[in-house]
């Protein structure tokens, strides 16, 4: 059980992990003391420790909402002694303000709050500090501070891959890729239109097959991929075009599409050093391969 959760955990898959424990709780539970203690083997790799530290975190906070406190006393003591309350009960407020649309605000209360935990270390707070440095960008980017947006982003995609953070990379290159795309468009580079067409074909297509409109949703990524030669600033998207139709390709029950094209999308996403790409399809890929047995 321990391995399947921690294994899902970094995958990020939230949905399967998010099950996993709801399901399991009573036996996490009684194991958490256990899995609470870092293996031997893995004490010497601090990045590793670090995604041992994050997913126990996220199991306990997953318990706690279903009713199962142990375990996050056990991992964060209760008590004013604890700064990470008062570090999280700040970020949370920081991120109320933004969600109010008082991003200047926010941005201000996250500044004092990165100078208060200055110094600071272990799993919870390079946690915290990713989303402190997230929420920076995003704010930056909705005021149009658009370089602020690309270098506040940029940190947190850092420290998310330096956490071992799988969802928190999969949200910040997403993040990223927004702000560097609104910047061409401000400085009115040659490609700007070209990657905002891209990204709004993309976006549409994404609403179709969400909404179950699977072949519609393909017909506007085939007209789209007919356009991304290798010149088209565009280009840097078919990882995701070709992922995309893959999945709608194995909604639609075509499984030998579906693989051609998750296989396409895997490619180019390790062409482009696309980790995160690379990870969501190879696991979309085995989903394929089960389903193909």
């Amino acid at each position: 059980m321990r391995d399947q959760l921690f294994a899902t955990y970094r995958r990020g898959d939230e949905p399967a992990f998010l099950r996993l424990c709801q399901q399991n709780a009573d036996v996490v539970v009684r194991c958490f003391d256990e899995w609470a203690v870092v293996p031997e083997e893995i004490r010497h790799d601090q990045q590793a420790v670090g995604t041992w530290g994050r997913t126990l975190v996220a199991i306990a906070q997953v318990l706690a909402a279903l009713g199962h406190p142990g375990p996050m006393r056990r991992i964060l003591p209760t008590g004013p002694e604890n700064p990470l309350h008062r570090w999280a009960d700040a970020y949370r407020r920081a991120q109320q303000r933004s969600e109010l649309g008082e991003f200047a605000a926010s941005s201000e209360r996250l500044r004092a709050l990165l100078a208060d935990m200055a110094g600071a270390s272990g799993s919870a707070v390079d946690d915290l500090r990713a989303k402190i440095l997230g929420l920076l960008g995003t704010n930056d980017l909705k005021q149009g501070r658009l370089a602020d947006a690309i270098r506040y982003t940029e940190q947190a995609l850092r420290q998310c891959e330096a956490n071992g953070d799988a969802e928190g990379v999969r949200i910040y290159t997403e993040n990223l890729d927004a702000a560097l795309v609104a910047k061409a468009v401000e400085d009115r580079t040659p490609a700007a239109a070209q990657l905002v067409r891209a990204r709004e074909a993309i976006a549409f297509a994404q609403h179709l097959s969400d909404t179950g409109r699977h072949q519609a949703s393909n017909d506007v990524l085939d007209r789209l991929r007919g356009e991304l030669d290798g010149d088209h600033a565009g280009a840097r998207y078919l990882g995701k075009v070709h992922g995309l139709i893959g999945l709608n390709h194995f909604r639609l029950g075509d499984l030998a599409a579906a693989r051609r094209h998750t296989e396409r999308a895997i490619a180019e996403c390790r062409r482009r050093a696309d980790p995160v790409g690379v990870r969501i399809y190879t696991a979309n890929l085995a989903t394929i391969d089960a389903q193909d047995r």
